[in-house]
């Protein structure tokens, strides 16, 4: 999670002449995301869009998923799967898993069963940890009646 080592190595990496790609951007964007440093992971983001060598793809928008889902975001984190799919990216298990356990830590429960009706609609299989988040819901509203 050291953001300035990361940007150092990543200005090192362009200083060398060494031709950046989309993987070298999402790590860096990974890296800020998990050191809390959004404006550096958004500016990231902004260069990608703007560039005709590097552009974002899915794993990019899943990083920003993730992210957002783990502070317990949900909005933040739909957003980002709409741009996800706004951007021609099909759903997948990564997405989902991130927003049902987003909405589990967060008890709200009807949103994750939207977001798993909603990933069963799309075709994508669900992981053994989206199961096991939807178990623990089922069981949380058994409780409750």
């Amino acid at each position: 999670g050291n953001g300035s080592l990361a940007m150092a190595v990543f200005s090192s990496m362009e200083a060398r002449g060494i031709q950046l790609v989309t993987s070298h951007f999402n790590s860096l964007i990974s890296t800020s995301l998990s050191s809390r440093n959004l404006l550096t992971a958004i500016s990231l983001y902004e260069v990608m869009k703007n560039s005709e060598n590097y552009k974002p793809d899915s794993t990019t928008y899943n990083a920003f998923i993730s992210a957002y889902a783990k502070s317990r975001d949900l909005e933040a984190a739909e957003y980002w799967l709409s741009a996800k799919r706004g951007c021609g990216f099909p759903d997948d298990s990564e997405s989902y898993e991130a927003l049902i356990q987003c909405c589990f830590n967060a008890k709200k429960f009807h949103d994750a069963e939207r977001h798993y009706e909603e990933m069963i609609s799309a075709g994508v299989l669900p992981t053994e940890s989206i199961f096991t988040n939807m178990v623990k819901i089922f069981c949380e509203e058994k409780k409750k009646k």
